[in-house]
C-alpha cells in the first residue's frame, strides 16, 4: 500500500536578476540616507540644460545666463507586500521566511508595475496620489507617434536621450517581448550582465512593464496594454538613470481563529523615479512577411 505523500522543501522563491531594482541604482540602507520618505517625498532634479559656449573673448565681458531647472517633483511611494497563508496546526511552516522570500520575488515586478502605470491596487482611496511614471502623458513622443520598426524606434530613443543627457548612461524601458526583438535583431549588446544601447544606455525588460503607450494627457485613463498573443504595436520609453528607493521590510502576523489561518505579510515601501527628459515611441512589432 502506498502511504502519504512525504513532505519536502519547496523550491524557494528567489529575487529578481534582472528588471529595474536589479539594474538601477538602489538607495543605501536607512542608517545612509535621509528617513521618512516613506510617506511621500518631493526632489529637484538636476537641470538638463544645454550650458553655454562661449568664445574666449567674451569670457569675462558677457553675462551668462543661469541653467534651466525642471521644478521640484512631488512623489507617493508604494507598499509591496508578500505573504503566506496556512493552517496554524502547521507549526514548522517557515511562515515568516515564505513570505519574505515572495516579497523579494515579486517587488521587481510590481514596482516596475507602478513606474510604468503609476498605478497601485487602493489609489482610488486617496485622490492626492502623485506617482510621476513612464506613461503619464508627459514624455516627447518622437516619429509623431507612428509606429516604426523596432530597429529605427531603437535608433531614435538613443540618439534623443544621448542628446538629451548630454551622454550621460541613461536607461531605455521595454517589454521582454522587444528586448526578444531587438536581441534577434542584433542592435543591443550585452555588457557586464544587462544588454545596453549602442550608445550605452541600459536596457531594463521589466516583468511588470506593460508596453502601452501614455495618456494623450496625465488625467485620462491607461491605454489597455497590449495582447502579447497576437503581433502588436509596443511602446518603448527612454530616461536618464532611474533611482529606486526601498523601505525596511515589516512583518506583520495575523491569526484567524474561527477558521485556525494565520496570514504572514511581509511589506515594504518603494519608490522609482528620475529626472528630467523622457522620451517614448510606437514600435511596429508586426512580423515581416516570409519570402
Amino acid at each position: 500500500m502506498i502511504g502519504p505523500p512525504t513532505p519536502l522543501a519547496a523550491p524557494p522563491n528567489r529575487q529578481a536578476t534582472t528588471g529595474l531594482i536589479a539594474l538601477a541604482p538602489v538607495s543605501p540602507d536607512e542608517g545612509d540616507r535621509p528617513g521618512g520618505w516613506e510617506n511621500g517625498f518631493a526632489f529637484d532634479p538636476e537641470t538638463c540644460d544645454d550650458g553655454l559656449l562661449y568664445s574666449l573673448v567674451c569670457r569675462t565681458e558677457t553675462p551668462k545666463a543661469p541653467a534651466d531647472n525642471a521644478g521640484l517633483v512631488e512623489y507617493t511611494p508604494v507598499v509591496i507586500v508578500g505573504s503566506d497563508v496556512c493552517s496554524t496546526l502547521d507549526r514548522s511552516r517557515d511562515r515568516v521566511g515564505r513570505a519574505r522570500r515572495h516579497l523579494l520575488a515579486v517587488q521587481s515586478f510590481q514596482l516596475e508595475r507602478a513606474f510604468w502605470t503609476g498605478e497601485a491596487t487602493d489609489d482610488e482611496n486617496d485622490d492626492g496620489q502623485d506617482r510621476p511614471h513612464l506613461a503619464d502623458g508627459t514624455a516627447e513622443v518622437l516619429a509623431s507617434g507612428d509606429p516604426v520598426a523596432p530597429e529605427v524606434g531603437l535608433a531614435l530613443l538613443d540618439q534623443a536621450l544621448t542628446r538629451c543627457i548630454h551622454g550621460q548612461p541613461g536607461m531605455v524601458h521595454v517589454t521582454p517581448y522587444t528586448l526578444a526583438v531587438w536581441v534577434g535583431l542584433d542592435v543591443v549588446e550585452f555588457v557586464n550582465g544587462h544588454y545596453q544601447t549602442p550608445n550605452g544606455h541600459v536596457v531594463v525588460a521589466g516583468s511588470g512593464y506593460t508596453g502601452g503607450g501614455p495618456r494623450s494627457d496625465p488625467g485620462q485613463d491607461l491605454p489597455t496594454a497590449p495582447d502579447l498573443s497576437e503581433p502588436a504595436d509596443q511602446w518603448a520609453y527612454a530616461t536618464p538613470m532611474v533611482q529606486v528607493l526601498l523601505g525596511d521590510i515589516d512583518v506583520i502576523e495575523d491569526v484567524d481563529r474561527s477558521v485556525n489561518t494565520e496570514t504572514v505579510r511581509a511589506e515594504r515601501s518603494a519608490a522609482a523615479f528620475h529626472g528630467c527628459c523622457k522620451f517614448a515611441i510606437q514600435l511596429d512589432m508586426t512580423p515581416e512577411p516570409e519570402a
